[in-house]
């Protein structure tokens, strides 16, 4: 009985959890299926529900007459580079369950005489060659009830938004698009207007969108009409269209960012405090744009207090130019109450201090993950009010520091090193992961300090 069964489970109930746990371990889950008949009816269910890679050899092993009776629980699909005789063996077969396709085409496949089905909301392309267009012309028809399509990566040959765009027109449930693995030069004036018209719930694409281009569909659909029903935003960005198109996404729950460009606007970010409906923040900037977040930007992220994952990427710069002081710091990391993980890469030059992460501590009380990847103070483990992280399972660092460590190979070093492995441990009882990035053999204090912690930490997981 749970909080959420308010009655207790009956023993298929029970078995069904334990089977589902065992969902990505396949060998564990093939193990179980051999237990009884029970067991294997529940398992079998599960293991072909949703397939990690393409198992065309694998259904083309069973007996004839057997092949239909799983293809009839395949609810998810990769179909790779299988050879012939494989693919062969599934022409005849239908699959009435099957909910997502992943197709990779090479010059030499032969799925061109598959039929999609009408039960299809999934559709991931990839390789993307001449003879593919058959399977777009047939998504109007046959796919009905698509809800999301995917165009992966080509080494072979990008598609053209221009051979797209017809078939999505005739998409009536269409409500995600992914086109990272589109050309380069995809994103002109046409294209963004055309997306920010479509009644999207999630977009990504990777192609550099300019002010430009938001000004002329703001002009032809109207300020305020751009994404109207969008909640996740995937996007490569200047930073000053960055700050029109937040204008205009009010919406948002999802936002991930690249930006680039060497503007040096320092107000043009601030635009992001609007969302206050943002949940899931990641933000990169790229190394060439020479460009850091302001104090003015950084608080500005600080007013998303419903917050529940956050990511910001330096891309080799500093995230935080020279005008964010400690107290911002403090302040900034206090702004956080409902956050899960965080994730800060290359935050600042200079210390971060034990004030900032007891502050963070104290006010993200749900926190389960997070990483500072910069020089991180140690004196909140001496913090006299434990534990600050409750139910953090990992932590990843960059540079440890502790004032006043004693010299290295001395006794009273190794007795230090060992009480704040101690300390760390008391302010997270559920710590599983405790890693250094980049720094074992360049650092000897965090290299120390990482080691000991495993020490005590190695036994705690793996108990018998």
């Amino acid at each position: 009985m749970t909080d959420q069964t308010p009655y207790a489970l009956t023993i298929p109930e029970i078995l069904r959890e334990v089977l589902e746990h065992l969902e990505f371990n396949l060998k564990a889950l093939c193990s179980a299926i051999r237990v009884n008949r029970a067991w294997s009816e529940e398992g079998l269910d599960i293991l072909w529900r949703s397939p990690v890679e393409d198992c065309s050899e694998l259904l083309a092993s069973l007996p004839e007459h057997r092949r239909q009776f799983y293809a009839d629980r395949i609810c998810c699909w990769i179909l790779d580079k299988s050879p012939w005789k494989y693919q062969n063996c599934m022409l005849d077969l239908e699959f009435p369950r099957l909910r997502r396709l992943d197709l990779w085409l090479a010059e030499d496949s032969l799925y061109f005489d598959y039929q999609l089905v009408p039960t299809l909301e999934e559709f991931r392309l990839y390789n993307f060659i001449p003879e593919a267009e058959e399977y777009l012309q047939q998504l109007p028809e046959y796919c009905p009830n698509l809800r999301k399509f995917c165009v992966g990566h080509s080494p072979v040959r990008r598609l053209e938004f221009d051979q797209l765009e017809i078939y999505l027109k005739e998409l009536p449930k269409l409500r995600a698009l992914d086109l990272n693995g589109m050309s380069d030069d995809t994103m002109t004036d046409k294209v963004f207007l055309h997306l920010a018209s479509l009644p999207l719930w999630e977009l990504r694409m990777q192609k550099p969108v300019t002010s430009e281009m938001i000004d002329l569909a703001c002009e032809r659909l109207g300020s305020g009409n751009l994404f109207v029903n969008v909640h996740f935003v995937e996007l490569k960005m200047e930073w000053c269209a960055a700050a029109k198109l937040i204008l205009n996404l009010t919406t948002l729950r999802k936002l991930r960012l690249d930006l680039v460009s060497q503007d040096t606007n320092y107000r043009s970010f601030q635009a992001i405090g609007t969302l206050t409906e943002l949940r899931n923040l990641h933000l990169t900037i790229a190394y060439q744009t020479q460009r850091s977040l302001s104090r003015e930007e950084i608080l500005a992220i600080g007013q998303l207090h419903e917050l529940r994952n956050l990511t910001m990427l330096g891309g080799g710069a500093l995230i935080l130019d020279e005008s964010v002081t400690n107290n911002d710091l403090v302040s900034f990391l206090s702004s956080f109450p409902a956050a899960e993980y965080i994730y800060i890469d290359a935050f600042r030059s200079g210390l971060i201090p034990s004030q900032a992460t007891i502050a963070l501590a104290t006010t993200s009380t749900r926190l389960e993950s997070y990483t500072f990847l910069a020089n991180w103070d140690l004196g909140f483990a001496e913090s006299s009010t434990p534990p600050l992280f409750p139910k953090s399972q990992t932590m990843f660092y960059q540079h440890l520091r502790y004032q006043n460590i004693p010299v290295e190979g001395s006794e009273a070093r190794t007795q230090k090193v060992t009480e704040l492995a101690e300390a760390i441990l008391k302010q997270c009882p559920s710590l599983k992961d405790f890693r250094s990035w980049n720094t074992v053999g360049k650092d000897k204090f965090t290299s120390e300090l990482g080691e000991a912690v495993w020490h005590l930490l190695y036994p705690l997981l793996y108990k018998s």
